[in-house]
């Protein structure tokens, strides 16, 4: 019984590893009808090649590229009006990201936070459960 405990234990430890490891992040900004991008890995790693999307309000496709070796890339979108960029760095690493318009600014930034919190909190939850199943079957010897 503590075997099959201690393995369930390990596993839901290996479990919260991977939720942070390969999360695509994406900054841009806006100057003069020129869209910048930038996107990488949470590790810093860069997007390199990685395939860009603009999306308009209906969510249909106005604009396809890739981003260049630096991860990087600039777009005229004065003939366009996105309202969302998606990158796709293939194998499930995908990142979308609604521009958002600051009227007092001129210029756009924003970077997604998509459910970090909820993610940070399931990982905390999980060693705490793993916490307390190591003090019980400490006590139970």
């Amino acid at each position: 019984m503590r075997k099959v405990s201690i393995k369930a234990i390990f596993m839901l430890l290996l479990l919260c590893i991977p939720i942070f490891a390969h999360k695509l992040n994406i900054f841009y900004i806006i100057e003069k009808k020129t869209l910048f991008v930038e996107s990488y890995f949470r590790g810093g790693g860069i997007c390199k090649e990685c395939d860009l999307l603009l999306l308009d309000e209906n969510k249909n496709e106005i604009f396809k590229s890739k981003l260049g070796a630096e991860g990087k890339i600039s777009i005229d979108i004065s003939n366009l009006n996105p309202k969302e960029i998606k990158v796709d760095a293939s194998m499930g690493h995908v990142a979308t990201l609604e521009i958002v318009e600051d009227l007092d600014m001129g210029i756009e930034l924003e970077e997604r936070k998509d459910l970090d919190i909820y993610k940070i909190l399931v990982a905390l939850g999980l060693i705490a459960v793993a916490f307390a199943l190591f003090a019980l079957l400490k006590r139970k010897r």
